[in-house]
């Protein structure tokens, strides 16, 4: 039996199989690379997001304002005392929270300018929330939707408070805050829970969460 070996051939599948190597090597590097961003994205948002915490609780840690927290994990403040914040279905500030705000808005917004953390924040969100109950005999509709638009009210009164009565006019960090902030009103899709349960008192509440930029790049990295 005669075994032909086929140099032609051998020729043509030689420069196929450098090339497979090759694309594989690259994608190698990709892959280094890529994860080397996300990576350096998820510390530099770690990093920002620990700072901020770290001097936000700095500022505000002998404050007794009724209700006040502040979260490290999401970096938000929340004010669940309702009896301060609002009448009942209304969405008029009371005199006790604007008090509160007059302390607390224009030493977070300071803060949150400082050149350190002014490039890395994206946008201060307010949010305005309510608890489910709403007239007895309404639809589930009818109670989402009264709440959604008394929680957006809500929300956009302690925005313009703040944003007009704290900031002085020449305040420097009035023209950066007003570029960055924005009202929400989620209704009572998100309660606050106490040992996995539902508190109304404290789901009647106002918070300030804060965007960072670093999220959304790694967004971007991730798609």
């Amino acid at each position: 039996m005669k075994i032909f070996n086929n140099k032609e051939d051998d020729s043509q599948w030689l420069p196929i199989s450098d090339l497979m190597t090759v694309l594989m090597a690259v994608f190698l590097i990709i892959s280094i690379v890529f994860m080397i961003q996300i990576k350096s994205g998820v510390n530099n948002y770690i990093k920002t997001k620990n700072n901020i915490y770290s001097e936000l609780k700095k500022e505000f840690q002998n404050e007794n304002w009724p209700g006040y927290e502040i979260d490290s994990l999401d970096l938000s403040i929340k004010f669940i005392s309702p009896e301060i914040l609002f009448d009942f279905n209304s969405f008029y500030l009371k005199n006790d929270f604007k008090k509160i705000l007059d302390s607390f808005f224009p030493r977070y917004i300071e803060i949150l300018s400082k050149d350190q953390f002014k490039s890395e924040i994206d946008e201060i969100i307010i949010e305005g929330h309510t608890d489910s109950q709403y007239q007895n005999s309404a639809s589930e509709d009818i109670k989402y939707f009264g709440n959604m638009e008394l929680s957006q009210n809500r929300a956009r009164e302690v925005l313009k408070y703040s944003l007009l009565e704290t900031l002085k006019e020449n305040n420097s960090t009035k023209d950066w805050a007003r570029s960055k902030l924005s009202a929400h009103g989620l209704s009572y899709n998100r309660p606050y829970m106490v040992n996995k349960k539902v508190d109304n008192r404290k789901s009647r509440r106002v918070e300030f969460k804060i965007k960072l930029t670093a999220e959304s790049k790694i967004y971007e990295l991730a798609k």
